[in-house]
């Protein structure tokens, strides 16, 4: 009997469907030679620090982190694996033990990536099993997927290398959070912050949120100034920019005053502008793209990807790549005939279909562990969806579509009147040719990422001014602007820098990211749940407590991004065979061992550390006792006199979807409501309301005074 192990229940349910096994037993299915089971995720983990020697109880007397603070670092050799404490879990885990040691054979079924093999060689090593296994390597649910798969079944042990990286990337994350929690809260917490939680790729990305928002509110706006003309054609009108800005109007000014009341255009220049369609998604992609356009967070896309994967609408979610493999012309075909069902797609698919299919999105070079993510050609009930669910399965079908459509032509056309000796003023238009993949819009927005929108400038509908014409001058104008200031992050620029780390320093030409696609989003959530950073609409805003662990952490080794990046350039060296998981441990340990010691060293004031801000936070009277203040916490604004069991006086952050910050409860207490804010009705649409505080309950109040009960 062969024991077949997912990784979720609901994969375990497709595979036993297709194998035939059908009789549902405890913890398994069964028949046709086969026993399904699944893991339900992390069933097996590494064990904490107080199951070691040592860390745990010494003499009959449990250790504390201050007690047990100069053996760190410690690095267990060899690490220990532990079951889940939960007793349903556990409970599976010995069901699983036992079909293993039963099974002439175990095929792996768990997720095809690190953390799927992870998940599956740590229940093996926690079993002990010798029982030999093979690989069931797939990128979608299909019957299709698993036809080809269980023909092609690889041998495990072609796997190990990204074991390893797996493996080394938890041990890593262990050694660095474990021990530098632990000292860093020691020599820091307080009542305010109880636990200075540390991570490997957690708190260089904190580091990164803070950065930025230092710089935006440490911002000085600088004024610059531009002549502007405004010039009559016999054709129209248009407006023109002189081609640099000044630091003063009077330097704008001089220039306006060397114009007559005529110009002569000195230039025309066109061009054919081809813009190529754009890459297939990659989960970070989509993420970036799902959080900017509908405001979905970076791992409810990941959740509803996944959903969306084991319903075998898409193929495999936690891919990296924006690129199908050679051999895949075929699924490509499938999915395009499917989506001609679709009737709205029809003219476009059939477009596509009708000549040869557009070779660019194939590269084998560029697809690592799985491909992009596109449609199976497996048909969804849209009206049994989720609003999510609809809106990533078309985000997907639309890129799909694009990707594979024509270019976008357009006629660009610059006019250019020299003035001076080397003055210009000039203008660019474009007139579109062929629309090609922008004319795909399945959800009725933008077709392109707001960071590629053309300047205005650029699309000004222009008359038929030729080389030598005159233009008379109708208005002069100095356009003031300011320059801009560092936009605090979004979710979906926040993956993109996580992407693209490198680009944050000055002194570096090398490319490299932190995080993975598949940890990146959980990443967020992590710093997101330990009250270091807050959403405020789209933004992300670090809290005091943040930018505490911001100034203990920028400048050490552990905080440094490039340094982390270049452990992600190792962990994926590792996956290729191409580094040693031994020497990297080794690099991770001497990281702590040097981390520690600098923490101790550190000369940071401890009482710097705070969840609340000691400058530009007054006292707000708690509107219940009259004696405490209210005070900033994990989950709500509480009074300070909880502590003392005299006042449970709490108003809640969440508020109908979006966060309530302090400056909001301060004008709710002292004000009775908030200015406007933004929210969002079920079907996603926007509307502003005030927030008000009726007999301690919070309330929307619109401009008319009409309110509603949360």
């Amino acid at each position: 009997m062969k024991t077949v192990i997912a990784e979720k229940p609901s994969v375990a349910r497709s595979i036993a469907e297709f194998l035939e096994a059908t009789n549902k037993m405890d913890g398994y299915f069964e028949g046709n030679g086969y026993r399904v089971t699944w893991a339900i995720g992390h069933l097996v983990s590494l064990a904490e620090l107080d199951t070691y020697a040592g860390f745990g109880e010494v003499n009959g007397q449990k250790q504390t982190w201050a007690s047990s603070i100069q053996r760190l670092p410690y690095i267990p050799t060899p690490f220990k694996l532990d079951c889940s404490k939960d007793p349903g879990l556990r409970n599976q885990y010995f069901k699983i033990k036992s079909l293993f040691e039963s099974a002439s054979e175990i095929i792996v079924a768990t997720d095809a990536g690190q953390e799927g093999e992870l998940i599956f060689r740590y229940i093996y090593a926690l079993t002990g099993s010798r029982t030999p296994f093979k690989r069931l390597w797939i990128s979608s649910l299909t019957n299709e997927a698993f036809q080809k798969g269980f023909s092609n079944l690889k041998p495990g042990r072609d796997y190990d290398n990204l074991y390893y990286a797996a493996k080394g990337r938890s041990e890593s994350d262990w050694i660095l959070g474990i021990n530098l929690t632990r000292v860093y809260t020691v020599k820091y917490a307080n009542s305010d912050i109880k636990v200075v939680s540390i991570g490997r790729v957690q708190t260089p990305t904190l580091n990164l949120i803070c950065q930025r928002y230092l710089d935006n509110v440490n911002f000085k706006k600088t004024a610059f100034f531009i002549p502007t003309l405004l010039l009559k054609h016999e054709q129209g009108k248009f407006p023109v920019k002189y081609h640099k800005q000044f630091a003063t109007n009077e330097e704008a000014e001089a220039v306006l005053k060397s114009v007559g009341g005529s110009i002569v255009c000195t230039g025309v220049d066109k061009s054919i502008v081809k813009t190529a369609p754009p890459k297939l998604f990659s989960l970070t992609h989509l993420q970036q793209h799902a959080n900017k356009k509908f405001s979905i967070s970076a791992q409810a896309t990941l959740d509803t990807l996944q959903s969306l994967y084991e319903a075998k609408f898409v193929t495999y979610p936690r891919t990296d790549s924006n690129y199908l493999s050679d051999d895949m012309e075929d699924d490509v075909i499938k999915s395009f005939q499917f989506l001609k069902t679709l009737g709205s797609l029809s003219g476009p698919v059939t477009s596509i279909l009708s000549k040869k299919l557009n070779r660019a999105p194939f590269d084998n070079s560029k697809v690592t562990d799985h491909h992009a993510i596109i449609p199976t050609g497996v048909k969804p009930d849209f009206g049994k969806m989720t609003k999510e669910q609809q809106l990533i399965f078309l985000s997907v079908v639309e890129r799909f579509i694009q990707t594979f459509s024509d270019e976008c032509v357009e006629s660009k056309k610059v006019l250019s009147f020299k003035v001076g000796f080397d003055g210009l003023f000039r203008v660019g238009g474009k007139v579109v040719i062929q629309n090609g993949w922008k004319a795909i819009n399945l959800l009725g927005k933008v077709a392109v990422d707001e960071d590629d929108l053309i300047p205005d400038d650029e699309n000004t509908l222009l008359p038929d001014v030729k080389e030598g014409d005159i233009c008379f001058v109708e208005k002069k104008e100095v356009h003031k602007g300011f320059t801009t200031l560092p936009q605090l992050f979004t979710e979906a620029s926040l993956l993109k820098q996580m992407e693209n780390a490198s680009d944050t320093l000055d002194d570096t030409e090398e490319k490299f990211g932190i995080g993975t696609p598949a940890t990146r989003a959980n990443i967020i959530e992590t710093i997101l749940k330990r009250f270091f950073i807050k959403r405020e609409g789209k933004k992300l805003i670090p809290t005091q407590a943040g930018l505490s662990v911001y100034k203990l952490t920028h400048n050490e080794l552990i905080g440094k991004i490039k340094l982390t990046a270049r452990f992600e350039e190792k962990l994926k060296l590792i996956a290729s065979g191409e580094y040693s998981y031994s020497t990297f441990i080794n690099e991770i340990a001497s990281l702590a061992a040097t981390s520690v010691l600098s923490v101790y060293t550190n000369e940071v004031d401890p009482n710097t550390i705070s969840m609340t801000s000691q400058t530009d936070k007054e006292k707000v009277l708690c509107p219940a006792c009259k004696k405490g203040s209210l005070t900033e916490n994990q989950k709500g604004f509480g009074c300070t006199e909880y502590k003392s069991g005299a006042c449970k006086y709490v108003i809640w952050k969440e508020f109908r979807g979006r966060t309530l910050t302090y400056a909001n409860v301060k004008d709710l207490v002292l004000k009775g409501k908030t200015k406007k804010l933004t929210f969002h009705s079920k079907e996603g649409k926007p509307y502003e309301a005030f927030v008000v505080l009726k007999d301690g309950k919070l309330e929307v109040e619109f401009e008319k005074k009409f309110s509603v009960k949360a």
